[in-house]
């Protein structure tokens, strides 16, 4: 009987390493891993999510009830609560200038705070024509200035100065049938000053902008449907994107060709529909946040699927990831799950 177990014991363990071999070989994707902890106490669905770097171990989160909170990853409890607007928090941002933090709510106004110690201020607010989903962003210029760009009126885009507040000039593409900004990007230079802005609209197009100059560089329709969601990293050139389907596409920009956007590969994921891309800061690993409750982590290299990361119960709206690769996820069910996958 000892034999007879001890036989079975080492058939059990040769065919668990063979198994694991063969899917590691492969570069298939492995059984999810549990996340590091969770963040509990959101007073309604996470909405956006911010890794705030002037701040160690500080993470920021907005909410469908126009809350901010800054959570404390030492204690992993909530810091500071700032009611910060009146609608869904769309956007909340660190700025390019220390101790600066943009937030962006549906209740049509983006709002710049002083950071501190204490408290977070509000110390100015711009009011938004567009009450969409389109979230503001921010454009470092170079010294410590920078812009602001929010959705304007149906397809175009206002670009305010951030020390003035007033408009700079006003993006509007020469089509009408674009439909509403659902998302926007800076594209950077190689000192970090923002000079093109990505825009993606509701058509499924995705446009590039001279934001010094406010001329439409390239156009490229990417999806059928709107997109819903895109993420560009400016050192490696790449950019991904998602929609309403099951596809994540990912696409370049072409200096020598005009600055001509093209497409150059895609995946198909088993659910349909994305709610956020980032990318992580080595450029080797781009994470989807899923309609489906899932998060998806993609080798860039080869956009392949490593890793699913289940553990939600509803819909994943957020992602962030931290400057040592800590990746935060937020979603419908308040839940905030923070992984630790494929550090090394």
């Amino acid at each position: 009987m000892i034999y007879q177990w001890q036989t079975c014991l080492g058939i059990e363990l040769f065919l668990e390493t063979s198994i694991k071999t063969y899917f590691e070989d492969r570069n298939v994707m492995q059984p999810s891993p549990d996340p590091v902890y969770i963040l509990r106490g959101s007073s309604s669905p996470v909405t956006s999510l911010h890794f705030l770097p002037i701040l160690t171990n500080t993470l920021l989160s907005g909410n469908q009830d126009g809350k901010v909170y800054v959570w404390d990853l030492k204690t992993r409890r909530i810091q500071q609560k700032i009611n910060a607007h009146l609608d869904s928090v769309l956007q909340v941002e660190a700025s390019p200038v220390a101790d600066s933090l943009l937030t962006h709510g549906r209740d049509g106004y983006a709002r710049i705070w002083r950071t501190g110690e204490a408290a977070f201020t509000c110390t100015d607010q711009i009011q938004v024509s567009s009450k969409g989903f389109c979230a503001a962003k921010m454009l470092p210029q170079t010294g410590k200035s920078y812009l602001i760009v929010l959705p304007g009126e149906s397809s175009s885009v206002t670009v305010y100065d951030s020390s003035t507040k007033q408009l700079v000039r006003e993006l509007v593409p020469p089509s009408t049938k674009l439909g509403m900004c659902m998302c926007m990007q800076p594209v950077l230079d190689s000192t970090g000053s923002a000079w093109g802005l990505l825009v993606g609209y509701e058509s499924g197009s995705l446009l590039l902008w001279d934001v010094v100059s406010g001329k439409l560089l390239s156009e490229l329709m990417l999806h059928s449907d709107a997109v819903m969601c895109f993420k560009y990293s400016s050192s490696a050139n790449r950019g991904f994107s998602g929609s309403v389907d099951n596809q994540l596409l990912e696409w370049t920009i072409s200096a020598e060709n005009e600055n001509k956007m093209s497409l150059i590969d895609k995946t198909v994921v088993t659910n349909q529909g994305f709610n956020d891309i980032v990318i992580r800061c080595d450029n080797k690993i781009v994470a989807t946040a899923g309609w489906d409750s899932n998060v998806r982590v993609f080798s860039t290299k080869k956009l392949r699927p490593i890793a699913l990361l289940s553990f939600h119960r509803g819909s994943v709206k957020a992602l962030s990831f931290s400057c040592d690769g800590l990746l935060a996820a937020g979603s419908e069910d308040r839940l905030i799950s923070v992984w630790d996958v494929y550090r090394s």
